[in-house]
């Protein structure tokens, strides 16, 4: 029987511990120790559960506190003044729309507040806060660009940031050529008129697009694809050609303004000639002819 009772008194002082709640913020947890909020052991990260449970009004403004972390133990908190101190986030959606009184001003990093209704958040009299503070249902996705027309334009924004330069748009530039032949665009040598588009990411991530309006003027040329076979030289378009090879001859612009070319292909064969002294009685026969009289005779 002795051993039963003191099995009893064994567990029913395990069960009086009470729960504890980390806190690891030196500056919060003193204050709380100070108010009889904590554990009655300073400086161990800790406060009580239970005791927090009770307090429904926490003015922790000029504390000097960073971090909220344990605050969700504070459950049935009507109203909280953490105003002054070096926070930067804060999250009272646990509390629902419970809370009535409400001020954060003077915390220079506070961007957002994660609530459980923004609606009530922005619209409770009771709630005050900085000019630069939002809040959101979820500050770690609120920040961006809300403006549909940029293309860094998400839904899950909540809080505008364009004025801190989130916002970035597509930019389209308009560009008119004008050249003979062809045009090297967007890697492509074009050498047909139309319009023409090069999509090319910008540092930001969005697209420039430049869109090119391009009219292409020909120019002409003339070849002569038959070679040319003469003797010895000729004359082509005011040049003395007397040698065999590929010839060019620029005639100016033509009526587009563009190269007016001919080509001429070239075979110069040169002339032999020769002479010969014969004498003969009565006649002479030479390169196929009879000749009966003297005298000087060509054959070609």
């Amino acid at each position: 029987m002795k051993f039963s009772k003191l099995f009893l008194a064994f567990f029913l002082g395990a069960f009086t511990v009470s729960a504890q709640t980390h806190m690891p913020d030196a500056a919060f947890e003193n204050w709380c120790e100070s108010l009889g909020y904590g554990d009655g052991v300073v400086g161990n990260d800790t406060i009580s559960t239970s005791i927090a449970a009770t307090v429904t009004d926490l003015p922790i403004d000029n504390v000097g506190i960073s971090d909220l972390t344990g605050i969700e133990a504070f459950v049935n908190l009507t109203s909280l003044n953490c105003a002054n101190n070096n926070l930067s986030n804060i999250d009272i959606s646990f509390l629902g729309n419970n809370l009535t009184i409400f001020n954060t001003t003077n915390n220079t990093d506070l961007y957002c507040i994660t609530v459980s209704d923004t609606a009530y958040a922005e619209n409770n009299a009771g709630f005050i806060e900085d000019s630069f503070t939002s809040y959101s249902t979820n500050c770690d996705t609120a920040f961006g660009c809300m403006d549909p027309l940029s293309c860094y334009f998400s839904t899950t924004y909540s809080i505008d940031t364009v004025a801190g330069g989130s916002c970035f748009y597509s930019v389209t530039t308009h560009d008119t050529v004008e050249v003979c032949d062809s045009y090297l665009f967007g890697d492509t040598n074009r050498t047909v008129t139309g319009s023409y588009t090069n999509i090319l990411p910008t540092v930001d991530g969005c697209d420039s697009n430049v869109v090119l309006s391009l009219t292409i003027r020909n120019s002409t040329a003339s070849y002569d694809t038959t070679s040319v076979l003469v003797c010895d030289a000729l004359i082509w378009n005011n040049l003395l050609v007397n040698v065999s090879g590929d010839y060019e001859f620029s005639a100016g612009l033509n009526s587009a303004n563009c190269d007016s070319t001919a080509w001429l292909h070239a075979i110069i064969e040169q002339s032999n000639s020769g002479s010969s002294f014969d004498t003969a009685c009565d006649s002479h026969l030479w390169n196929s002819i009879l000749y009966t009289s003297s005298g000087i005779y060509t054959d070609t």
